[in-house]
């Protein structure tokens, strides 16, 4: 009888572990640059999160940048059936939540999405040149990173990151500039983001 019971008990056992799968888990790829890949099972969303630590001055004893918590921009490469999209966050430090979250499903009681503060940065890119400085809106997320508002009828914006991303197989150099920054916080963040751009290039998630 005691070996039948402890038989049952490895049973559910392994049977709640096949159940209940593990998260994703953050891929260090190089010195502050990480990526992390799934797919939402809410929604059946395949997705791509790449992170990219801001280029600070730092001393030889300063911990490495992480997206926890250094200053950083994502990347986010998703796909859901036939469509793809890409989005870009930024975050100036303190974003502790690097997970991906799902598109929003209305319900009876909840029928729009949420809507979160506009705030507008501007954008320069540098290379061999600087840029022309774009102003463009982001929204404002609960965890404290900043979305940047892809064209459509919520958005002012009429460029999609797409078009961004031209300017930065040029000039890899993407400086932030926030205008009311909060304290202990940088009021500007430059990204050396050609690590970055060359794997969003490769990846197959990431093309149109």
């Amino acid at each position: 009888m005691l070996r039948l019971s402890f038989f049952f008990a490895l049973v559910f056992l392994s049977g709640a572990g096949w159940a209940q799968d593990d998260p994703p888990q953050l891929v260090r790829l190089a010195l502050g640059l990480f990526s992390l890949h799934g797919t939402d099972a809410s929604s059946g969303t395949e997705y791509l999160r790449l992170f990219l630590a801001a280029d600070m001055e730092a001393s030889p004893s300063s911990p490495e940048p992480t997206p926890q918590d250094s200053p950083t921009f994502t990347i986010e490469c998703t796909q859901l059936r036939s469509r793809r999209e890409l989005h870009f966050y930024v975050g100036f430090g303190g974003v502790k939540d690097t997970a991906f979250t799902p598109p929003f499903k209305p319900t009876q009681t909840n029928l729009f999405p949420p809507v979160y503060p506009t705030v507008v940065f501007k954008m320069t890119f540098e290379g061999y040149i600087h840029s022309k400085p774009f102003k463009r809106s982001w929204e404002e997320l609960p965890n404290g990173n900043y979305r940047y508002r892809n064209p459509g009828g919520a958005s002012f914006n009429l460029d999609g990151p797409r078009y961004f991303l031209q300017y930065l197989n040029s000039l890899p150099g993407m400086r932030v500039v926030r205008p009311n920054p909060e304290p202990g916080k940088p009021a500007e963040v430059l990204f050396q983001t050609r690590p970055l751009l060359d794997l969003v290039l490769r990846d197959p998630l990431c093309q149109p």
